[in-house]
């Protein structure tokens, strides 16, 4: 993993006073992501998320639905108490609310198989 894959770990040419001072301010804001597509992506899926996703996907062969459960499973495993990075992947990311796009597919449509 390089350092543009950790988590929040940029480079923007700040000395060490503008980084401690961006950081103070961005841990004291409010930050809503409206284009929240969820601070977990892909590379906080375990093996056996991704397995289960594999699994999910031959049995049905629907992108649609694979897509849908790869966006819902990481929510889905904490909210049971399966995935705790997850909780720490928000915390660090700072997010403190999002807003989740809904159109755009047939659900009826995707689900089908």
């Amino acid at each position: 993993m390089t350092d543009t894959d950790t988590f929040g770990n940029w480079d923007f040419g700040l000395t060490t006073e503008q980084e401690t001072r961006a950081a103070r301010l961005h841990r004291e804001s409010i930050i809503i992501d409206t284009l929240y597509q969820g601070p977990c992506g892909y590379r906080s899926f375990t093996p056996e998320m991704q397995a289960q996703l594999e699994t999910e996907y031959e049995r049905h062969r629907n992108v649609a639905k694979g897509r849908w459960t790869a966006i819902r499973m990481p929510t889905r495993l904490a909210v049971q108490g399966e995935f705790p990075d997850f909780e720490a992947c928000w915390k660090a990311s700072g997010i403190t609310a999002g807003n989740r796009q809904t159109g755009g597919a047939n659900l009826d449509e995707a689900f089908d198989s």
